[in-house]
């Protein structure tokens, strides 16, 4: 359910920032029926602090493979939701990521969002997302994210009157964004819930049942796929504050993807957890001051026998054969780290190689680079050369190393304003720079 509605149930009903308690009414009779306002509400200007942890493994079977791969994937996620503005035509909203980690089979898999702070404004029908200053993300992650509007505030449509021990139909896709995947559309969502019992002397309502999603929408770059959970559910609601203030899901999850539903290319079939949990007032306060701490990962081009390791801070910016090209996202556009083999060089020797590396300094000068320094290098790729130089108002500081009978250009390009910045981010990762099976 889109935010800007919420202002018919808000209108003359109750304010988002009030408190609530189980409905009141006539004396009860024993055994008569007690209903409660389980309904939750966004606390304008009030941030809402949101901790989830959720996992997935299983076994993914590609066609023409001789065997399943078992795979693992978990994720930690930690930022703090905002809603500024809520009328019939227009929301401005934020959600301020403090803490995004992942991995895949062990691997770290970060994605570029730590210390990020994303904003919508929604109105006349068309919704705008924009990173905080100075941040960059790739156009293909801003248009995916911005789907994740519906969720900022973590309201979803729950019932105004209900006892314990009945049950409702409850609709969560709005919370596909941060109950499931966050870069695909959630087009089901719901289940049969029953309210199980009251906690805390009536201030927390324990809802339990189950849940069914599915999600659909590109997986990879040209393959499109069809995501369905089937969960258990607990649902735990804030009647005081009236906020949902905790979510654990666990069940199986299919995935099939390209090819056809009888015959598909790619198709997933395993178990889903998630734990998500919500504080506001001093806690989410406190969640505010948090630094972001990026973690390094590995990047490696497709098709590609080395890899390096960069602070999560970076995001791959092609998916070319051969080609590595990283996007710092911190502090503007302009900052690439590439890692890529010159097709057009080749030495079968070290004395061919030195011809080589003569040559690139040569045809640098002649292409009329300013401050040209050339220092040797050396590493676990092979040995070589670092060329440090500027041109068009851009600095570089170039790597390219014997590598076999090839050469790896290792390299970052910025302008003067942030290339010292890009260049330490370099300076630290040649370390890494290794060999791998391809």
């Amino acid at each position: 359910m889109h935010h800007a509605l919420l202002g018919l149930l808000l209108t003359g009903l109750i304010s988002p920032l009030c408190t609530a308690s189980p409905l009141q009414g006539d004396p009860l009779t024993p055994g008569s029926r007690e209903g409660i306002d389980a309904r939750v509400f966004v606390a304008i200007g009030e941030p809402l602090f949101i901790q989830i942890e959720r996992s997935l493994e299983g076994e993914m079977t590609v066609r023409g493979a001789p065997a399943p791969i078992i795979t693992e994937m978990k994720e930690e996620r930690r930022f703090v939701d905002r809603v500024d503005v809520l009328t019939d035509d227009r929301e401005e909203c934020s959600r301020q990521y403090l803490r995004v980690r992942s991995t895949q089979d062990g691997e770290i898999t970060d994605e570029p969002l730590n210390g990020l702070t994303l904003s919508w404004i929604s109105a006349e029908g068309e919704v705008q997302v924009m990173p905080s200053e100075g941040r960059v993300l790739l156009e293909s992650k801003l248009r995916k994210l911005l789907r994740a509007q519906g969720s900022v505030g973590l309201h979803a449509s729950l019932p105004r009157d209900i006892a314990v021990g009945e049950s409702t139909t409850i609709d969560l896709s709005a919370l596909g964004d941060v109950l499931l995947d966050s870069y695909l559309d959630t087009t089901t969502g719901a289940g049969s819930l029953t309210l199980e019992r009251l906690e805390e002397d009536g201030r927390l309502a324990v809802f339990t049942g189950s849940l069914h999603f599915i999600q659909e929408g590109e997986l990879q770059p040209e393959l499109t796929g069809r995501v369905e959970y089937t969960l258990g559910c607990e649902l735990r609601v804030d009647l005081t504050e009236h906020r949902i203030k905790s979510i654990n899901l666990a069940g199986r999850v299919e995935m099939t993807a390209g090819g056809t539903p009888d015959q598909p290319t790619l198709s997933f079939d395993g178990r889903y957890q998630l734990e998500l949990s919500t504080a506001s007032g001093d806690s989410a306060q406190r969640a505010l001051k948090e630094k972001p701490v990026y973690r390094k990962k590995a990047f490696r081009g497709t098709h590609m026998d080395v890899e390096v390791e960069l602070p999560s801070f970076y995001d791959d910016a092609a998916n070319e054969a051969g080609v590595l090209y990283a996007r710092r996202c911190l502090d503007g556009d302009g900052v690439l780290i590439s890692l890529v083999y010159d097709a057009d060089l080749t030495a079968k020797s070290k004395a061919d190689a030195r011809k080589v590396f003569d040559g690139i300094e040569v045809g640098l000068e002649r292409g009329g680079v300013e401050a040209l320094r050339v220092r040797k290098r050396s590493g676990r790729v092979g040995n070589g050369r670092s060329y440090a130089y500027e041109y068009k108002g851009k600095r570089y500081l170039k790597d390219v190393y014997h590598h076999g009978r090839r050469f790896l250009v290792f390299e970052v390009s910025a302008p003067p304003e942030t290339f010292e910045a890009a260049r330490r981010d370099m300076e630290r990762a040649r370390s890494s720079l290794r060999a791998v099976r391809s």
